[in-house]
C-alpha cells in the first residue's frame, strides 16, 4: 500500500481518511482494478488504456452537470458524493477510443518522435528547429509530479521531483528555484530553435509575479518577445 505523497496534493484528503492510495477505491473496485491489471500490465496499449480506468474507478469520479462523469483534473479532489464508476465499462470505453486512435495513425503516413527527458538538456542538434510551441509548468498552479501517484503506485515508478520546474513551499521550492529553472530550459530551446524562427510560450497564471518571472526568463535566453 503506498502512502499519499507529501504536499498541497497529496495531504488534501487526510483530514477525510485518506492516507493511502487504496483509500481511493471502494473494497469493490480496488478489486476489480486489481484484476484487470494482472491482465494487462505486459501488454503496453492495453496498459496504457489501464492507466486511464484506475483514474477514473477512484472515489474522486464526481458527477458532472453536463453528464460524463470523471475526476476533477489538476486536483485529487475527493467529492462530498462521489459517481463510483464500473470498471468494465470504463475499461471497454477506453478501449474503443484506443482502437480509433490506432485506426487514425495507421493511415498517416507522419510520424512523430517522442522523448522523456528534462527541457534544460535536450538531446536534439542546435539550429535544427523550425518552430516550437511550449506550455510550461504555470508556478505553483499544478503540482504535477503529486498528482501522477495514482498511476505511479499502479507501476511502481515514481518520479524525480528534484528537478520539478514549480513552485511549492512543501517542498522547498521558492519563486527562485522556479525562475533558474524555466531560464535554463529557455536557453535549451533558443540553442535549438533555426536563426530566425519561432517560439509560441503558452502561459497561464493570474500572479504578476509569475508573469515577470517568466518573460524575464525569456528575456536572459536570448528570445526577443515580439507580441503578447
Amino acid at each position: 500500500s503506498t502512502r499519499t505523497p507529501e504536499g498541497g496534493e497529496g495531504s488534501r484528503n487526510v483530514r477525510v481518511g485518506i492516507l493511502y492510495i487504496d483509500d481511493f477505491y471502494t473494497k469493490e473496485n480496488k478489486f476489480a482494478v486489481s484484476e484487470l491489471y494482472k491482465i494487462v500490465k505486459d501488454q503496453s496499449i492495453f496498459k496504457f488504456g489501464f492507466l486511464n480506468t484506475c483514474w477514473h474507478a477512484t472515489i474522486m469520479r464526481r458527477y458532472n452537470e453536463g453528464g460524463g462523469h470523471r475526476p476533477k483534473t489538476r486536483t485529487m479532489y475527493k467529492p462530498s458524493i462521489s459517481s463510483v464508476g464500473n470498471v468494465y465499462n470504463i475499461y471497454k470505453k477506453k478501449l474503443s477510443q484506443l482502437e480509433a486512435f490506432q485506426n487514425y495513425i495507421a493511415e498517416k503516413k507522419e510520424r512523430s518522435l517522442i522523448q522523456v527527458a528534462s527541457c534544460t538538456k535536450l538531446n536534439i542538434k542546435s539550429n535544427s528547429i523550425d518552430y516550437i510551441f511550449t506550455d510550461p509548468p504555470f508556478g505553483a498552479n499544478i503540482s504535477y509530479s503529486e498528482l501522477n501517484c495514482i498511476w505511479e503506485s499502479w507501476l511502481k515508478v515514481a518520479t524525480n521531483s528534484q528537478l520539478e520546474a514549480i513552485e511549492n513551499k512543501s517542498v522547498n521550492k521558492d519563486s527562485d528555484y522556479y525562475s533558474e529553472l524555466m531560464a535554463e530550459a529557455l536557453k535549451e530551446y533558443y540553442r535549438i530553435l533555426k536563426p530566425g524562427k519561432w517560439i509560441t510560450i503558452g502561459f497561464s497564471n493570474t500572479s504578476s509575479i509569475m508573469w515577470n518571472i517568466i518573460t524575464k526568463s525569456i528575456k536572459k535566453a536570448g528570445f526577443i518577445i515580439a507580441n503578447v
